[in-house]
C-alpha cells in the first residue's frame, strides 16, 4: 500500500503583497505505478493551506521517480485565481519615467558669466546644454498612469463582430469621460482574449 508524506512546513515560501506561494516537498512510497502513485497525491492533497497567515490554494505539483517504487516532488500554493465568467482582476502603475530632452520649442534666454558679453553666445538653435559642442540636453520626469483590467465574459460576448471593433480602437484615445479621467487622457492600446 503507498503512503504519501507532507512536510508541515515549506521549503520556499514568498510573501509578496500579489503573490503569495509556497512549494510543499512531499515523498510517496510503497506504489511502482506512477499513475496510481499521482491519483493518491491529487486525491489527498489539500485543497487549501495556511502559511505565516495565509491561506493559500494547491495549484500545481512536481514529481519525478527516485527508485522502483518511490517519489518525490513538490507541491505548489498560491493564490486563488478567480476566472468565473462575470469576475475581474484590475493592475494599475503610476511609477512614471524619465525622458531625455534635447531641444526645446523656443529659447527663453541666454546667460553670460561676467566677462562675456552676449554677442559671444554661440545660437546653438534650441538645443539644450551644449557643451563643447556637444547636446547633452537635460532629463526631465514625468508622471504617467497605466492600468489593465481582466474581465471574464460569456463566450458568446466575444462574436465575429466584436473582434473587428477592438481591433479598429487600438491606439485611440476616449471620446467622453472613461472611468474618472477627462476626454481624450485615456490611450487604449490594445487587449487579449482568450
Amino acid at each position: 500500500m503507498p503512503i504519501l508524506y507532507l512536510d508541515m512546513i515549506p521549503e520556499e515560501f514568498g510573501a509578496s503583497v500579489d503573490s503569495p506561494r509556497a512549494r510543499v516537498p512531499f515523498k510517496i512510497t510503497g506504489e511502482p505505478f506512477i499513475d496510481v502513485a499521482i491519483s493518491l497525491l491529487e486525491s489527498t492533497t489539500p485543497a487549501f493551506r495556511t502559511f505565516a497567515n495565509y491561506t493559500l490554494l494547491f495549484n500545481d505539483y512536481t514529481i519525478k521517480r527516485t527508485s522502483v517504487d518511490q517519489y518525490e516532488g513538490e507541491l505548489i500554493y498560491g493564490i486563488r485565481q478567480d476566472k468565473r465568467t462575470g469576475s475581474s482582476q484590475f493592475r494599475f502603475d503610476t511609477t512614471g519615467g524619465m525622458q531625455k530632452v534635447t531641444q526645446s520649442k523656443q529659447t527663453m534666454g541666454m546667460f553670460v558669466g561676467a566677462q562675456g558679453n552676449l554677442t559671444d553666445i554661440p545660437d546653438h538653435k534650441q538645443a539644450i546644454n551644449v557643451n563643447n559642442g556637444r547636446v547633452e540636453g537635460i532629463e526631465i520626469g514625468f508622471r504617467a498612469f497605466a492600468f489593465e483590467e481582466t474581465h471574464y465574459v460569456d463566450d458568446a460576448i466575444v462574436t465575429p463582430a466584436y473582434k473587428p471593433i477592438v481591433y479598429d480602437t487600438q491606439w485611440t484615445t476616449t471620446n467622453a469621460p472613461f472611468k474618472g479621467l477627462a476626454i481624450g487622457e485615456c490611450l487604449f492600446v490594445g487587449c487579449v482574449g482568450a
